[in-house]
């Protein structure tokens, strides 16, 4: 069987030193003895020099403090040192652990039965106690190590050849402190020689005169220093992330003449701090690195977790040939910190997507670099705003919101790595500035994008004139365009902009919030009468800029050109006071002049509705009965309605002068119309009422004859103003009520073709109702049927696009009846008209239908 013969030379402290360096202690400190096949020692020991093994992979020792090597305290009566723990090397790498002062170890050489051994090879055994009972150097065995070197020989397969050569050998010792140092005892080192009868020729021979030589090159080798590379400050801690793959290099620098074996080894401790020692017996099992028996140790990503790391680096040297080993050992700290997380959104910092198609926002290329599953524990938020300087207060501005429905700087559905964006979800022709904020534990990140959303389509713009709509407008009349845009979808949702320019492309100051009642920002544009008075004659082009979800935008020009007015001139009323229904009024105008002829004359009685029926939409209410419409300045001597008592019965007429396309101008005239009850008897007074209104000889007969509705509806209102001062008395004729019920009946016989037979009926029917206790229930019959007549004129003036300012004065008169005719029939409440209260809401709701037009703002019927 082939054997293994180990050379152990053993590095002692001679006698002379021991004494000399510590008398406390008694050499040699251990024997050694190989066991042999059946568990019995070799003939050799330890001190003898020689020892020998079967090479059968397997080397067996048996270890024991040697006989004298006591601590001095153990011989004056002290309890012995506690039990050690030592760790058994084998060539620098751990294989074995023990807890005795003596026993036996198994150890692995690697080399199999019948293999070829060669020469010039060794194994190194290290081994290295400690113990919590003392110290050193009271203790020998407080940091003791134990290096043997066994080189392999070739032998003589015969059993007689390998006992004869089992008597030379040399066995050395060596004690040093943890970690090793061997150079600090260098001077301590003694050698041992034996005869070495009986060897072969392949053992080599020490002759005197080669010996020291040999001896003199050992003593020159060296290990001159072993250094863990650390950054270049004055720093022993090498910060690194846990997401990072990098390296640990050492440098050794070994000075020998001589071959040798360098043995480099990595070993890595996890500790509280750098105060804190680490637990000596658990280093971390970094057997799986590349590189921890050489002088670069790569360390891959996510292999050491977050804290601090004690590292150690020792080389080992063997001067190949002779018995020579010594090694060094470097320290550093390693400390594992976080790594930033990298937020990132697919696509880049810019990109463009188009208004029609479906994107994403993707933020699931983002990743810990700490985690091999890279996502895991991250939390998503985003935020959008079309200014990107809204980020450093992290608050939206004004008008900055990327989405009408963004109620702050986050964005419609916050969290979440993707985001889906349906088409048409964000206006067109824009640029909106993402960002995505990830966070774990304490870490944050962020990564910004800004995509631009192209445009969809252009707009199809058409407007058409409402109101006005002559070839020149009138100033005196409101001016009404109703702006579409044709093609466009409700998800168009588009926006209206109007503005004022000249002919020579000069856009006007416009006050829009006082000059109109729609606004600019709506598809329709009201604009109230009276308000290019000042610039008659003058020629400009409204423009309508529409531009849609989609972020595209469409022009359209309205050319028009004002109509001047009549150049004012004089009106007077002769005489300036008198007695309503008694005393003959005469209105005559001279000096107005205009190109556009002939003019017309029209004098209004003007009331006190505007006071309680306001229309927002009315620059100004001159709602009132007509009293005079023709193309004489002179008016015929006509009869006045009673003035207002708390103004001394003073009476406000409007004169309007217009010419033919309809611009006019107006003028006012005051006069005083007495109570004719204060001049005359009461009988007489309602006697000369009765009679102008019944009776085959009544002028009222007459104008209802001849179809002249204009004075039959003024003299309506005239009788029904006289009425309203006349207190009722046992004396009259007939009730009050009936009159008023005959008046009535008038009003339900006048043709409501035009506007301006509509103001007389209203007028007179607001007469006639403004007394409710003297308003009976068939008056209020009669009232509504009429109101319900005029309402569905008005509507379908409405649908045909014929309706005007001086029409829509007329609603705050039809108000005004409504209001009377539901005071009336509330007003027995045992005894409620309930028709004519359902009535009234019913024409209240045909009126609001064909008031629409009142809403202009709203930009109804836009699609």
């Amino acid at each position: 069987m082939a054997t293994l013969l180990f050379l152990l030379q053993l590095l002692t402290f001679s006698q002379q030193a021991l004494r000399a360096s510590s008398p406390r202690m008694q050499p040699p400190p251990l024997v050694v003895t190989c066991l042999g096949a059946h568990g019995r020692g070799s003939q050799g020991r330890s001190s003898e020099g020689w020892l020998s093994c079967p090479a059968n992979g397997t080397l067996k020792l048996r270890y024991q403090p040697a006989p004298g090597a006591r601590v001095a305290a153990e011989s004056s009566g002290r309890q012995p040192p506690s039990p050690p723990h030592c760790l058994w090397y084998l060539n620098s790498v751990w294989v074995k652990n023990s807890s005795l002062w003596s026993g036996q170890v198994t150890l692995q050489t690697g080399l199999s039965p019948g293999s070829a051994l060669w020469p010039v090879a060794s194994h190194l055994v290290t081994v290295q106690c400690s113990s919590a009972s003392c110290a050193a150097p009271e203790c020998l065995y407080r940091n003791l190590s134990l290096e043997m070197s066994a080189a392999k020989w070739a032998t003589q397969k015969s059993a007689h050849a390998y006992r004869d050569r089992t008597r030379s050998t040399a066995c050395l010792f060596h004690c040093s402190a943890f970690p090793l140092d061997p150079g600090k005892h260098r001077g301590f080192v003694a050698k041992v020689n034996s005869a070495l009868s009986g060897l072969t020729p392949a053992l080599p021979r020490v002759s005197a005169s080669t010996e020291p030589a040999l001896l003199h090159q050992e003593a020159a080798c060296k290990l001159n220093s072993v250094t863990i590379q650390k950054p270049p400050l004055h720093t022993s801690v090498i910060h690194q992330k846990k997401g990072t793959t990098f390296y640990l290099r050492a440098r050794v620098l070994v000075d020998c003449s001589l071959r040798v074996s360098i043995k480099p080894k990595w070993i890595f401790y996890a500790v509280k701090d750098m105060k804190t020692n680490p637990d000596w017996d658990r280093p971390l099992d970094i057997s799986s690195l590349h590189g921890v028996h050489t002088v670069q140790l790569t360390v891959p990503s996510w292999t050491l977790d977050y804290g601090m790391y004690q590292v150690y680096f020792t080389a080992s040297v063997y001067v190949l040939g002779t018995k020579r080993s010594f090694s060094k050992t470097d320290r550093i700290f390693l400390e594992i910190e976080r790594t930033n997380l990298v937020a990132s959104i697919a696509g880049g910092v810019f990109r463009t997507v188009s208004f029609f198609d479906n994107w994403t926002l993707d933020g699931s290329v983002s990743y810990d670099p700490d985690s091999a599953e890279r996502l895991k524990g991250i939390t998503f938020t985003w935020y959008c705003t079309k200014k990107l300087s809204d980020y450093e207060s992290m608050r939206i501005g004004a008008g900055n919101k990327c989405h009408p429905a963004q109620r702050d700087l986050r964005w419609l559905t916050p969290s979440g790595a993707v985001q889906v964006v349906a088409p048409e979800s964000l206006p067109g022709n824009a640029v909106y500035h993402f960002r995505l904020v990830i966070q774990k534990d304490r870490r944050k990140s962020y990564a910004d994008q800004s995509v631009s959303v192209q445009s969809g389509f252009s707009p199809l713009l058409d407007v058409a004139c409402l109101e006005n709509c002559g070839s020149t407008v009138i100033p005196t009349e409101r001016f009404t365009l109703s702006g579409k845009c044709l093609n466009c979808r409700t998800s168009s949702q588009p926006v209206y902009h109007w503005s004022l320019w000249l002919e020579n492309s000069t856009e006007i100051s416009f006050d829009w919030s006082s000059r109109t009642s729609t606004g600019r920002s709506g598809a329709y544009l009201s604009i109230h009468a009276l308000t290019f008075t000042s610039t008659a004659d003058q020629s400009y082009i409204l423009l309508l800029k529409v531009t849609t979800w989609g972020g595209r935008s469409s022009l359209y020009r309205y050319a028009f050109k004002v109509n001047s007015p009549p150049r004012a001139g004089k009106c007077s009323i002769s005489p300036h006071r008198g007695t309503a229904f008694l005393t003959k009024f005469v209105v005559q105008c001279s000096g107005f002049s205009d190109s556009n002829l002939p003019l017309t004359y029209k004098v209004i009685v003007a009331s006190d509705v505007s006071k309680t029926a306001k229309i927002n939409s009315v620059e100004d209410n001159t709602f009132g009965t007509i009293l005079y419409f023709g193309y004489q300045p002179r008016m015929p001597p006509s009869l006045l309605p009673v003035g207002v008592p708390s103004w001394r019965y003073t009476l406000t007429l409007y004169v309007q002068v217009c010419d033919s396309l309809g611009a006019f101008t107006q003028l006012s005239l005051h006069v005083r119309a007495q109570n004719p009850v204060k001049s005359r008897p009461l009988a007489a007074v309602f006697h000369d009422l009765l009679a102008s209104v019944s009776g085959s000889s009544a002028p009222m007969t007459a104008y209802l004859q001849t179809g002249d509705y204009f004075n039959a509806g003024y003299l309506a209102y005239l009788a029904a103003s006289v009425l309203n001062y006349i207190e009722a008395a046992p004396t009259l004729q007939i009730s009050k009520a009936q009159l008023r019920e005959s008046l009535a009946k008038t009003a339900l016989n006048i043709s409501v073709e035009s506007t301006m037979e509509i103001n007389q009926v209203v007028a007179s029917l607001f007469q006639v109702t403004e007394q409710p206790e003297e308003v009976n229930v068939r008056s209020q019959e009669i009232a509504i049927t009429k109101l319900t007549e005029v309402t569905g004129v008005l509507k379908t003036q409405r649908n045909e696009s014929h309706w005007s300012e001086q029409t829509e004065i007329q609603t705050s008169g039809i108000l005004r009846c409504l209001s009377n005719i539901l005071r009336a029939a509330l007003l027995r409440r045992r005894n409620v008209n309930v028709g004519a209260v359902t009535q009234v809401f019913s024409i209240m709701e045909n009126f609001r239908n064909c008031n629409s037009h009142l809403g202009l703002q709203n930009g109804r019927d836009q699609g």
